[in-house]
């Protein structure tokens, strides 16, 4: 779809309820002609560097170096590193729990946000985060949206096809299998009192559509790729190349 059926598709699904007349003419600006507010409100910033049509690493610093400023009282303008870290850390957790091809941005170029986002050396550790990279696996393999203008029904997927950044993550995190059931073994990152087990029977699920290689072959929906990416995941369970978390769960599947 291009920019004008993606735009259209946010409208039929009513994405812009929250937003005033005047709100929606920002973001049509921000989204068809790359304008980028000096001072922009919250609701634009947040979308900046996923709405704008323009996506390269110049327009990434650009948008980054404009975060970096502001105005004293006396008018004058300066420049502040912290802001700039503040504005790409929310970012990169923007990022991490949503699959922008919605709006148009590729899955590739998600992948390069990633990295200009400084993905590897924050370490991003909490249950959110892990929840979000599953459940949008799960999601786009049963290709059911849940919400009428996400990306699950799309023939790709931001969160399988950075799979083994996942892998990554889960290798840093304070994970660990004792028994039956996920535990964290330090107190490092937010992970809620009902992650674990929610996590855990995540998997499990994921894991079952590996084993079997089954998942809802609806109409319009591109089957090979998410029969490869089953096939992939299943491979590296058997082979023992996944996180050793992972290994330990796909252990009780098997059992």
């Amino acid at each position: 779809m291009n920019r004008e059926e993606l735009w259209a598709r946010l409208e039929s699904a009513s994405y812009f309820d929250w937003c005033s007349a005047s709100d929606i003419k920002r973001l049509r600006s921000l989204y068809f002609d790359g304008v980028v507010e000096e001072g922009a409100p919250a609701f634009l910033k947040a979308r900046e560097l996923f709405w704008h049509p323009e996506q390269n690493h110049e327009r990434w610093l650009s948008i980054v170096d404009q975060r970096k400023r502001y105005l004293e009282d006396d008018g004058n303008e300066h420049v502040s590193e912290s802001l700039g870290d503040k504005y790409i850390d929310e970012c990169l957790d923007t990022l991490l729990l949503t699959d922008f091809q919605y709006v148009g941005l590729s899955v590739e170029k998600q992948l390069e946000l990633l990295d200009f986002l400084k993905f590897e050396s924050k370490i991003p550790l909490g249950g959110a985060c892990f929840e979000e990279w599953i459940d949008g696996v799960r999601a786009w393999l049963k290709s059911k949206n849940r919400e009428a203008w996400d990306a699950a029904c799309f023939d790709d997927c931001k969160f399988a096809s950075s799979w083994r950044r996942f892998y990554w993550l889960i290798e840093q995190s304070p994970l660990v299998l004792q028994g039956k059931r996920i535990v964290v073994a330090e107190e490092v990152g937010v992970w809620g009192n009902s992650f674990p087990q929610y996590f855990l029977n995540a998997v499990k699920d994921l894991m079952l559509m590996a084993d079997k290689g089954k998942f809802p072959r609806r109409p319009n929906i591109a089957v090979e790729t998410r029969a490869r990416f089953l096939s992939d995941f299943k491979r590296d369970l058997e082979t023992g190349t996944a996180p050793k978390l992972l290994i330990d769960i796909w252990a009780l599947v098997k059992n």
